[in-house]
């Protein structure tokens, strides 16, 4: 069943291409193109003088593309400087032509994304019909900018060994990168889009978090804006080049604050090329671990083709690109479960090592005369369904299963650019289609019904018009939309009637069998916290305008940008059932028995519907001084405006007001329309003023040596799943969970009911604002301050020779209001035992706990107190200092209740700490 719903997601993503490719070769035509917009270009300058090393004035400088005959024509300044911005990377030559000169010609220029390609022309005095060729070296020194970063070409890509050809991991070879930590998808070269993790983050760069990495596609947003990290992630063969600007970019770069990737696919020219591959790993080619006996099953295969060239000649080019991808991996599933023997399922536990007592006479378990053993009547419907059709019997020693199932990993991915070049207008158009379906056997529990399958589809389209006004003037305008559906975990859909279970599942979109978890043993049925849906949109408008004047390239444009969230994740909805040793003395005779330790299920509408907007807007100018001086200096201004939910269901931490929104709700928590309390419970922070000045000095003035040095203001945003998803996933009263402890009642009142119907003799439901709630969000409407960091950095570069050349240099960074998790009020943990919290004046006490019901997100037993009694107002903790302190907006706590998680800003990034205010409620 399973391979064919492979094959019918293969066949589906086939007919979309199908369906897709004439209607974009359309688009290409009419509103799609090669476009030469500032964040995927470069700029090739010099300097032009005579056989006297006198400048020359007034010189006609024309670049030609080579690979599309396209050319730019501009003219040397008085100082006998010409620049020509905004330049797709390639190959060009340069023609220079002045009278009384010979016309000079420079081959093979190479520019390179986000660089400077520095050719001085030296003209030779003839007549104009005579030439002069020669041939250029690639750049070796940047000239035109502070920017620290590196490029790594379309060679370097293909050629270098890759894990999975994610091009990303070229990244840690950069200085100031390093690999994040494999949790976070550092080490992982087949990283995707999926449910949770920024498993795309790919690096930290110069100590900031991977999180912080800004991924451009063409310099249009490719951003995961749930997790973040890069969505799409084209194969090296449709991949131009691309740059890592590690530290002090220019004013036209925002949203983060870490390395701007700058990726540049691949463009059709006026001659056809094409390549195909077949990438292949196999566990048959590859050694054995030293520990082990035998080699789990590992099969990969990467495969496809791409293809470019004319339409046009000179006029209309295209390329397009396939790649599957296919894994089987064993490696990281490995089961080494102890489960129940066949002497057990039927009750008898003899040859087990333990005692196994009887809860409702205290005794040793004694049926027909053998101790250990169970009568097989007391044996739970339930738990001999799922150990009949899920669990299986041992096969290793010692009552142990041990297995390595496989993950399926099953990706299609294509991509189509037309490039169309209209009179002074430049046009691109740019789809890329992605399909994953990834099947986890274990993903759920050991022992799951079905497994977990993830199905995501990604989606990206772009189009751009890049207008020459002239000679000295470039408008580029551009929209661009990303957007991610899918199911990032399925559940087994199984009726749980027809497990025996005699209550129902919360949502049906989720339905399927409860969690269970036998403590130190295994675990089975579906997920607990299903993510039964996710679908994110980013929707991008932009506009650039560069003017060339004089000495200076005065650059400046805005954007707009909106961020739309859906989730559907699921605490809970079929129930998740503990089991350990607590009523026989051993957790596997209480499950077979049908006892659980406790029992918890979630309900209400945990759908949320999330909307962000970003502004920003820029100017600056590189002013070139002299031949020797450049001097960069821009401005930026950026609002980051956080996510508002459709329905409301977000929540925040006023101390001393009551809802009026949720009346009910515990004094301090409250909801959008609540005073004071906006639809995205906080406030913008709209001081976000970004200056950045670079001063780039050849003191030479041939281009050789550089000295360069840059300071600059950035600002960071907030991923949706640090922000948005943990305020509405655990806002109360949304997403209640019950829970019922089992272990409070009395051991002579032990049914196997308990786990068939583990609501019978429950008084009430689950309500809205238990008194262990757990909450994460923001405290007071201005509370929020938007992560800022100030990069500064001084350095050298020299060329020895052509291919010969040094760097040295000092980066800094310094981060203030990184947001983190922050424990407001450490307690003690207390057990309970048998009893239930009561909050008075002092503290905390404990008290009885009638039938061992309650709603809780604390799990069973636990409780939270208070060391002393006494009331402290107004506390707080030191003002930010800039370095290593924290930034807390002023709190009141008079005694412990509901548990608040609140977020504060710190600017270390990587404190890991927690901070909770705890109060009570009216009549505690």
């Amino acid at each position: 069943m399973r391979d064919a719903q492979m094959f019918r997601s293969t066949r589906a993503f086939f007919a979309a291409i199908r369906r897709v490719f004439p209607v974009l070769l359309a688009v290409g035509v009419l509103c799609g193109g090669r476009a030469m917009y500032a964040q995927a270009t470069g700029q090739i300058s010099g300097v032009v003088s005579d056989p006297g090393s006198q400048v020359v004035p007034g010189v006609k400088i024309d670049v030609t593309s080579v690979s599309t005959s396209q050319t730019r024509s501009v003219t040397t300044g008085a100082d006998g400087t010409y620049q020509v911005p905004l330049v797709n990377p390639g190959i060009y030559t340069i023609k220079a032509t002045a009278p009384g000169f010979k016309t000079t010609l420079v081959e093979k220029v190479e520019v390179i994304v986000n660089g400077t390609s520095r050719n001085d022309i030296h003209l030779v005095v003839g007549g104009v019909v005579e030439e002069v060729t020669v041939s250029s070296s690639a750049p070796l020194v940047e000239t035109g900018n502070a920017t620290l970063g590196t490029v790594v070409g379309h060679d370097a890509i293909v050629d270098l060994p890759l894990n999975g050809r994610n091009f990303a991991q070229l990244g840690t070879l950069i200085p100031g990168v390093i690999a994040a930590p494999a949790a976070l998808g550092g080490a992982n070269g087949n990283a995707t889009v999926g449910g949770f993790g920024n498993s795309t983050g790919s690096f930290n760069v110069n100590g900031m978090r991977n999180q912080s990495n800004n991924f451009l596609l063409d310099g249009a947003p490719n951003n995961d804006s749930f997790n973040s990290g890069f969505v799409m992630r084209p194969p090296p063969d449709a991949i131009e080049e691309f740059k890592i600007m590690t530290h002090s970019y220019d004013a036209q770069y925002g949203r983060n604050a870490g390395a701007v990737v700058n990726v540049v696919t691949r463009a059709g020219t006026n001659t056809w090329h094409g390549s195909v591959w077949e990438f292949n790993r196999e566990a048959a080619l590859a050694a054995k671990n030293y520990f082990s006996t035998s080699k789990p099953n590992y099969q990969q295969n990467q495969f496809g083709g791409a293809a470019g060239g004319k339409i046009i000649r000179d006029r209309l080019f295209v390329f397009g690109f396939y790649e599957g991808f296919r894994l089987k991996d064993a490696t990281s599933n490995v089961l080494n479960q102890r489960v129940l023997t066949a002497a057990e399922r039927s009750g008898d536990f003899s040859g087990s090592g333990v005692t196994v007592k009887d809860p409702l006479t205290g005794q040793q378990f004694n049926y027909l005369g053998t101790p250990n053993r169970v009568d097989p009547s007391r044996i739970s419907a339930v738990s001999q369904y799922l150990l009949n059709t899920y669990i299986p019997l041992p096969n290793a020693a010692g009552g142990f299963y041990t297995a390595a199932p496989a993950n399926i990993d099953n990706r299609n991915m294509a991509g189509l650019r037309t490039d169309l070049k209209l009179g002074s207008h430049s046009i691109l158009g740019r789809y890329i289609y992605n399909h994953t379906n990834l099947y986890g056997p274990i993903t759920p529990s050991n022992f799951a019904p079905t497994g977990n399958l993830q199905i995501m589809t990604s989606q990206d389209a772009m189009a751009s018009d890049t207008w020459l006004i002239g000679s000295d003037k470039i408008n580029v305008l551009r929209y661009a939309r990303q957007w991610i559906t899918g199911r990032p975990n399925q559940t087994s859909g199984i009726n749980l009637a027809d497990a025996g279970y005699q209550f129902g599942s919360s949502n049906a979109q989720a339905a399927g069998l409860p969690n269970v978890t036998l403590t130190s043993y295994f675990t089975t049925g579906d997920a607990q916290q299903p993510f039964a849906y996710r679908s994110n949109s980013t929707d991008t408008f932009s506009d650039d305008f560069t003017w060339t004047k004089g000495k200076h390239n005065i650059q400046f444009g805005g954007e707009g940008r909106r961020d739309g969230i859906g989730l559907l994740y699921i605490n809970r909805p079929n129930g998740a059932f503990t089991f350990n040793s607590n009523f026989t003395g051993f957790a596997l005779s209480d499950f077979l028995l049908g006892y659980p330790y406790m029992f918890q299920q979630g309900s209400g509408d945990p759908a949320m519907n999330g909307t962000s907007w970003t502004y920003s807007g820029y100017g600056q100018d590189q002013f070139r001084v002299n031949t020797h001086l450049t001097i960069t200096a821009g401005l930026r201004y950026e609002v980051n405006k956080p996510y508002t939910e459709a329905n409301g269901h977000l929540a925040a931490l006023h101390p001393g007001q009551q809802s009026t929104v949720q009346p009910n709700a515990p004094l301090g928590l409250v909801y959008p329309g609540d005073k004071n309390t906006p639809g995205a419970t906080y406030y913008a922070d709209t001081n976000n003023i970004s200056p950045r000045i670079g001063a780039i000095y050849d003191p030479v003035g041939d281009g050789k040596t550089v000295l360069r040095a840059a300071w600059g203001m950035y600002f960071d945003s907030v991923p949706g799943q640090g922000d948005f998803f943990q305020n509405g996933t655990l806002a109360p009263p949304f997403q209640p969970l019950q829970e019922i402890d089992f272990y409070t009642r009395s051991s002579s009142t032990v049914s196997s009911q308990w786990f068939s119907s583990p609501y019978t003799g429950v008084a009430a439901g689950a309500v809205g604002f238990p008194p262990g709630l757990t909450f994460i969000g923001w405290s007071l409407p201005h509370s929020y301050k938007t992560p800022n960091v100030e990069h500064y950095n001084l350095g050298i570069e020299h060329q020895f020779t052509q291919s010969i050349g040094f760097e040295l240099g000092y980066a800094g960074t310094r981060a203030k209001y990184l947001p983190i998790f922050i424990e407001a009020n450490p307690t003690n943990v207390l057990d309970c035992g048998g009893f239930v919290r009561q909050c008075l004046p002092g503290g905390y006490t404990c008290g009885l706990s009638g039938d061992g019901s309650r709603s809780s997100d604390v799990l069973g037993g636990q409780e939270l107190v208070r060391l002393a009694a006494g009331a402290v107002d107004d506390a707080q903790l030191p003002p930010d200092d800039g370095d290593g302190g924290l930034y807390v907006e002023p709190f009141d706590r008079r005694c412990i209740g509901p548990e608040y998680w609140q977020r504060f800003a710190s600017d270390s990034s990587g404190d890991d700490r927690q901070r909770r205010l705890d109060r009570c409620s009216d009549g505690a």
